[in-house]
This record gives C-alpha cells, sequence and structure tokens, in this order.
C-alpha cells in the first residue's frame, strides 16, 4: 500500500482549491440529516437464494460524470452482480442509471450542492433494505463543504447487515479524521454483528491512513481490501500511486479482493471484495 510523505496541508490547500477535487465552493451543505434522500427499494426483482458468499463493490464515479462508460466498465469486469455497491460523488441521476442498469434497490443522500449540482454517497443492494440514515460527519473541508456517510440495513434471509458508503474530507488534521471515523462508528446499531463500510477515505499519508483506519481496527474490523493496493494518482501528485478507498468488514470472512485498472470513467478505481458470514 503506497501511501504518499510530505507535508499535505500547505500543499492539497493550494492545489484542491483549483482542482477538480476541490470542486466549487459550494452553495449549500444540506445540514438536515433527513433530507434530501432519495430511495427505491422495489427495482432488484430476485432476492439471491445463495448467502454463503457476498461480493461488495466501492467505487467513486468523478462527479457521477461519464456514467455510461462507468457502467460499461462495471459489466465488462463482471461487477455488475455485485451484491453490495458503495458509490461516492453521485447525483441523484447517476445513481438511478447504475440502480436500473443493474436492478438494485438504493438509497442516496447528497452532502451538498456544489454549483448546480449535488454530491453525494449511495448504497445499492440486491437485498431488501429495511432502515437507513445520514451521518453529518464532523468538521468541514477546507472549501467549506461537508463530507456524509450513507448507512443501511440490508435484511440477508433475516440476518442484519449495516452498509456503510463513506466519502473523508480532503483537507482535514488528523485528529479531525479520527473525528470522522469515530462518528461512524458510534452510529453502529449495537445489535448487528454483520457490518460493511466502504468508500473514499482520501489516505494521502501515512498519519492520514492511521487517523481513519486505527478507529475500525480497534473496533474488531478487517480492512478487507488491503491487498489491493493503489486506487488513485492525478496530476497534482506528480501522477505518483495512492490508495485513498478502502472497504472495511466486521463479522466477515474476506475470500478475495482484487480491482479495476482503469481509470477512464473516473479519476479512482473501481474496488471489490469478496466475503462470507462468520457465523
Amino acid at each position: 500500500m503506497k501511501l504518499i510523505r510530505f507535508y499535505p496541508i500547505l500543499v492539497l490547500s493550494l492545489l484542491f482549491t483549483a482542482s477538480s477535487c476541490g470542486l466549487k465552493v459550494p452553495t449549500l451543505n444540506y445540514s438536515d440529516p433527513r433530507t434530501p434522500r432519495y430511495a427505491d427499494f422495489n427495482i432488484a426483482q430476485n432476492t439471491p437464494q445463495d448467502t454463503k458468499t457476498f461480493k461488495i463493490l466501492s467505487y467513486n464515479i468523478r462527479r457521477a460524470e461519464e456514467m455510461h462508460r462507468a457502467i460499461d466498465l462495471l459489466k465488462e469486469n463482471q461487477l455488475d452482480t455485485a451484491d453490495i455497491i458503495c458509490l461516492q460523488e453521485m447525483d441523484k441521476k447517476g445513481v438511478e442509471q447504475i440502480a436500473h442498469s443493474f436492478k438494485l434497490n438504493y438509497v442516496y443522500y447528497p452532502a451538498a450542492l456544489h454549483g448546480d449540482k449535488d454530491f453525494g454517497n449511495a448504497i445499492l443492494t440486491k437485498w431488501p433494505i429495511t432502515d437507513d440514515t445520514k451521518i453529518i460527519l464532523p468538521h468541514l473541508n477546507l472549501n467549506k463543504a461537508q463530507r456524509v456517510a450513507v448507512g443501511a440495513t440490508i435484511s440477508v434471509h433475516g440476518q442484519k447487515v449495516r452498509i456503510y458508503s463513506v466519502h473523508i474530507g480532503v483537507i482535514l488534521k488528523t485528529n479531525e479524521r479520527r473525528d470522522q471515523a469515530e462518528a461512524i462508528i458510534d452510529s453502529i446499531p449495537p445489535d448487528v454483528k454483520h457490518v460493511v463500510i466502504a468508500g473514499d477515505f482520501n489516505t494521502l499519508t501515512r498519519d492520514y491512513y492511521r487517523a481513519m483506519i486505527d478507529p475500525f481496527m480497534n473496533e474488531q474490523f478487517t480492512l478487507a481490501s488491503k491487498d489491493i493496493g493503489w486506487t488513485y494518482k492525478h496530476w497534482y501528485f506528480l501522477n505518483k500511486k495512492a490508495t485513498f478507498d478502502h472497504i472495511l468488514t466486521r463479522g466477515m470472512r474476506v475470500l478475495a479482493s482484487g480491482k479495476i485498472e482503469d481509470r477512464g470513467p473516473s479519476d479512482h478505481l473501481p474496488i471489490w471484495v469478496e466475503v462470507e458470514f462468520k457465523e
């Protein structure tokens, strides 16, 4: 796992202000945890009969652009069959395109309105979604944009699985990152044994990585995607490879993991893991 070593705050504050990842100053942060909310729980046509294994996909599709290319990429690599998909940097239209293309139920909460476009996270799944929530993460990004985690509980033949699609801020101090991790941990229902946390953690440096991942490891999570390697590179990092995207699980055994090394539709790579219940 490659993490870039340098003093990020000064460099990123200069580069992200003008870059595509920095985005425009948000017109509006959606500070109400209940709205806006978009969901459709009636798209999935057949509940899977095999409950032994699950394939989980996480993908930051840059600003929900080039959606047709992203959908084609996932289909070409047989990831349209994933049981759970966590998406970041999405708008409602992009979420609906994937949900209807892959026949998946979904819930989507935007975090903020950037210019004229929403920006947020979604969870899509073959399984029934029994409840969902938006967690407003503490501490604003440099451009005053908030970030959120979207949580949902799915029912797998009576077993509860809690899923989170997360997008952590870029310009944050290590203690602020730890606060965001702990906000997600604190929201996990105590009666749920099986948990999936997936998304873009923006773990650019070793300190950023430890601040984000260590709190989950301390809560008995497994970094299911630890062997995947780099997931992101861009010109403003001199095209150095970094691992921003992660999938963590609890109460599950990791069977396989991988990624698609094609950044055509996005500046992030799609990553996936296959897991099974421990119990």
